[in-house]
């Protein structure tokens, strides 16, 4: 039976070593790192996932059992009739109004709201929310 093993990375250096080899580029967007994800699978694929996430890689379910903790991220798997793939990047920024300065500077359709900003649909390949 095919696993759905999400896309995994091995480094042979290690974090120390990587992070003094490289060189923190400046991008306008405030972006500090990545809050979560929602991964859109097939109904049917659902529960063979859950296994993947829970037993092949030790992650223990939060709130339901289709949410898991990784770092200081949240994974939620969502199931779909339809596609497949990243559903939503939730990017976490440190200043929400210059978050929305860049974005009206660079010409890019958003909805604001009380908890943060979506990014217009079309625009992303799923969801693609901003948030403090």
């Amino acid at each position: 039976m095919l696993r759905g093993w999400p896309f995994l990375i091995q480094w042979d250096a290690s974090d120390e070593e990587r992070a003094g080899a490289l060189r923190s580029g400046k991008h306008e967007l405030p972006v500090i790192g990545v809050r979560g994800v929602e991964i859109s699978v097939r109904e049917e694929e659902l529960p063979n996932l859950k296994d993947v996430y829970r037993e092949g890689l030790g992650l223990t379910p939060l709130a339901t059992d289709e949410l898991y903790a990784a770092g200081g991220a949240a994974i939620r798997l969502v199931s779909s009739a339809e596609s497949t793939g990243l559903a939503t990047l939730e990017l976490a920024v440190s200043d929400l109004d210059e978050a929305e300065r860049v974005l009206v500077q660079r010409g890019q359709s958003f909805d604001r709201g009380p908890d943060g900003m979506e990014l217009e649909a079309g625009l992303t390949l799923g969801r693609l929310l901003l948030v403090p």
